[in-house]
């Protein structure tokens, strides 16, 4: 009982820190500090992975593809002060739409 209790407080300190992970990085969106967002992996259109499940001319919905294929989609969080004027990401990230 003692393993199973353990399991589960280790589960809950997880989520809890992941919860506390996630309204932090929201307070820094609504303060304009930075902005998260989703982007295709390149390396899978490059692959010809999207071709072989199908999206052949059209990409679906990123919503659809997040439910197909989570491991697509790359989370990432942008800094304003890296973004604007020093241009940080741009040999990074092709395009951002959203």
């Amino acid at each position: 009982i003692g393993a199973i209790a353990a399991q589960r407080r280790r589960e809950r300190d997880r989520e809890l820190e992941e919860t506390n992970r996630a309204l932090a990085d929201a307070a820094l969106e609504m303060q304009g500090v930075q902005c998260t967002f989703l982007f295709l992996d390149a390396d899978v259109i490059r692959s010809g992975l999207c071709d072989e499940v199908g999206y052949k001319t059209t990409l679906p919905r990123l919503q659809e593809i997040e439910a197909a294929h989570p491991e697509w989609i790359k989370r990432r969080v942008l800094k304003r002060h890296l973004a604007y004027g020093r241009q940080h990401y741009r040999s990074e990230i092709l395009a951002v739409s959203h």
